[in-house]
């Protein structure tokens, strides 16, 4: 059983939310062990965490994880349409704000006050082990879509700049097909986020999302790590031949 309640105490995509919200947390994963302690002692219970460590103030993980296996980090999301410029959505890499100097999304960040950005998956892990979570009990979380914005100039090939709004960014998919350097679209690399990206100039489009360079580090990662495993949404969402799934199998048995 995965629980994925976004979020306890916090506003998500207009939930109901209370402060008591954190306690009630921690009894409903209480009650559900119980309950399926009664079936058998070895069923399952996880629950999804944000890639973000606000959400970390709302919930009492250390009470919380004596009653589940697995916590299933979203570490992906971790940018998108809400932010005025553009960066990684999914990265593993830990980039610091050191990294960022003078480019716009430096300035918007210290205008914002908000010490916590830019975000990463490996931050946030490090955060949840610091915290007192077992690596084992930890899964990083992929993105099997991307997120685009538009309105974006040339600069450092569209990454960390102002831009003027959303655009779709869509399936796995459909970008190997349709975008990656095909159509204007030119992909790079960004060798401190681990992450790769999409950008075409003519149309002033960026694009961050997940491809199989970038899972297999993050597979490495968790095996290196002993981290709990990888999870990823959505499986719709990968190619029918040598994707995102087939490239962590591929690093699985590798190693």
């Amino acid at each position: 059983m995965d629980i994925d309640w976004e979020y306890p105490g916090m506003e998500g995509n207009g939930n109901p939310n209370i402060p008591e919200d954190k306690e009630y947390f921690t009894s409903l994963m209480q009650e559900l062990r119980e309950g399926l302690n009664r079936i058998s002692e070895d069923q399952v219970l996880t629950f999804a965490v944000a890639g973000w460590e606000e959400f970390f103030n709302h919930i009492e993980i250390n009470k919380v994880m004596l009653h589940a296996n697995y916590m299933n980090v979203m570490s992906y999301d971790l940018a998108g349409g809400h932010d005025p410029y553009t960066s990684h959505h999914t990265n593993l890499g830990w980039v610091k704000m050191a990294d960022l100097e003078g480019t716009p999304a430096a300035a918007k960040i210290r205008e914002e006050g908000d010490s916590t950005k830019p975000f990463s998956a490996e931050k946030i892990i490090s955060y949840c082990i610091n915290k007192g979570v077992k690596p084992s009990q930890i899964v990083i979380g992929a993105a099997f879509y991307g997120k685009g914005w538009m309105g974006v100039p040339p600069e450092n090939n569209g990454l960390y700049q102002l831009n003027r709004g959303q655009y779709r960014g869509g399936s796995y998919s459909v970008i190997r097909e349709n975008l990656e350097d095909k159509n204007g679209y030119i992909r790079f690399w960004d060798p401190i986020a681990l992450a790769p990206f999409l950008y075409n100039k003519t149309d002033s489009i960026f694009i961050s999302y997940e491809d199989t360079v970038s899972i297999r580090l993050k597979t490495v990662y968790a095996i290196n790590e002993g981290l709990g495993g990888i999870m990823f949404w959505q499986l719709g969402s990968d190619t029918d031949k040598d994707g995102l799934v087939d490239a962590i199998y591929a690093e699985k048995i590798k190693n």
